[in-house]
C-alpha cells in the first residue's frame, strides 16, 4: 500500500513523541528509585557497570569474558530480588516504550517496523473515513432488546458471527453481503467490525455508496489527485466496509465501478462488506447480471431480520 506523504510524516512524529515521553518517564522514576529505594538504584547501577565491563571484555579482554559474566549474573540476580523485596515489577526499570521491538523508532532491522504500519493505518482510516458514525458503533452497544422472538435468536447468531469475524480476522476471510429492511441494524454491525479489525493495526476504510461512487468518478473524470489517492486505498485496504449499496445514483457508470471494485478486490483476495437495503430482486434489476452474480456467488450472505429499529427506539418499544 503506497501511503500519501504527509502520513509519514504524522507517523514519524507521532512516534518521536512517544519515544521521548518513554525516555521522560524512565527519567522520572530513576529520580524517584533514588530518593525511595536506594538499594534496589545502587543494584541497578552496579548491574549497569557490569554489564559495561561485560561488553568491553568481550572485544577486548576475552581471557576477563567469564568472569565478568559471573558477576553480571550476580548482579543481575541481585536487582531481580531487589526490585521484588521493593514491590517492583521486573520492568519497571525499563523505558515504557509502545513497541518494545524497536523502542518507538518505527524502524527495525533497516525495515518499517509493524508499530509504524498500524499508526499509518489508523491515520488513513481517521482521514479518509467519517469515523464520527463508526465510532458511535460497536458490539457492545448493539441491544438484541429491539429483537423479538426468532428475530432475536436469528440476529444473535448474526452479532456472534460478526464478533467472530473480527475475533479471527486474517485478511483471507469471505466477503459478506448484508441485506435486510432498512434500520435492522447493518450498517451498526459493519462498522463495529471496522472498528475492531482497524484496533488490531489493520488498514481498514468505510465508505457510504453514495461517497465512494462520486470520489471514484472524480478520479476518473477530473484527475483529483486526492480522488486518485482515495480510489487506490480502497481498492487496496485490507477490509472495506460500503454502506448503502443502492442510496447512489446510479449509472452504467457506477455499475461498472461496483463491478470493477467487488471483481478487483476478489481477485487479490481482500475481503469487502457490503450493505444494502435492496432485496434480490432489486438488486438484480439495479446492477444487472454481471454484479448480481459476482455478489451472489462470491460473497456470504447475511439476512437481518426483524423491525426498523429507529421507529421501534421512537415509540419506546422493547422486547427484552
Amino acid at each position: 500500500m503506497k501511503y500519501p506523504r504527509r502520513l509519514f510524516e504524522q507517523a514519524d512524529s507521532l512516534l518521536q513523541r512517544r519515544h521521548q515521553e518513554a525516555l521522560e518517564i524512565h527519567d522520572q522514576r530513576m529520580a524517584a528509585l533514588q530518593e525511595n529505594h536506594p538499594a534496589v538504584y545502587e543494584a541497578y547501577s552496579r548491574k549497569k557497570r557490569q554489564a559495561a565491563q561485560l561488553g568491553w571484555a568481550l572485544f577486548r579482554e576475552p581471557g576477563r569474558a567469564e568472569e565478568l559474566k559471573a558477576e553480571h549474573d550476580a548482579a543481575r540476580a541481585d536487582l531481580a530480588e531487589q526490585l521484588a523485596a521493593a514491590g517492583l515489577a521486573p520492568d519497571y526499570l525499563d523505558p515504557p516504550f509502545h513497541c518494545r521491538e524497536c523502542e518507538d523508532k518505527g524502524v527495525k532491522g533497516g525495515r518499517t517496523c509493524k508499530c509504524k504500519q498500524a499508526v499509518l493505518n489508523q491515520l488513513m482510516y481517521e482521514q479518509l473515513c467519517d469515523v464520527s458514525i463508526v465510532r458511535a458503533c460497536s458490539f457492545d452497544n448493539f441491544s438484541l432488546d429491539y429483537y423479538e422472538g426468532e428475530q432475536r435468536e436469528v440476529m444473535r447468531k448474526v452479532l456472534a458471527s460478526c464478533r467472530n469475524y473480527v475475533a479471527n480476522f486474517s485478511g483471507a476471510q469471505s466477503s459478506l453481503l448484508f441485506t435486510g429492511g432498512t434500520g435492522l441494524g447493518k450498517t451498526h454491525l459493519s462498522l463495529a467490525i471496522a472498528e475492531g479489525v482497524a484496533r488490531s493495526g489493520r488498514l481498514v476504510m468505510y465508505a457510504s455508496a453514495p461517497r465512494l461512487t462520486n470520489q471514484l468518478e472524480q478520479a476518473k473524470f477530473q484527475h483529483d489527485d486526492e480522488a486518485e489517492e482515495y480510489r487506490t486505498v480502497i481498492y487496496g485496504c485490507d477490509l472495506l466496509v460500503v454502506d448503502d449499496l443502492g442510496a447512489e445514483m446510479v449509472t452504467r457508470y457506477t455499475q461498472a465501478e461496483v463491478y470493477d471494485l467487488a471483481n478487483t478486490r476478489m481477485n487479490t483476495g481482500l475481503p469487502t462488506i457490503i450493505n444494502t437495503n435492496l432485496d434480490m430482486r432489486a438488486l438484480e434489476e439495479t446492477y444487472k447480471d454481471r454484479v448480481f452474480s459476482r455478489l451472489l456467488g462470491t460473497y456470504t450472505m447475511i439476512q437481518f431480520k426483524g423491525r426498523d429499529i429507529r421507529l421501534e427506539k421512537r415509540l419506546g418499544r422493547k422486547y427484552g
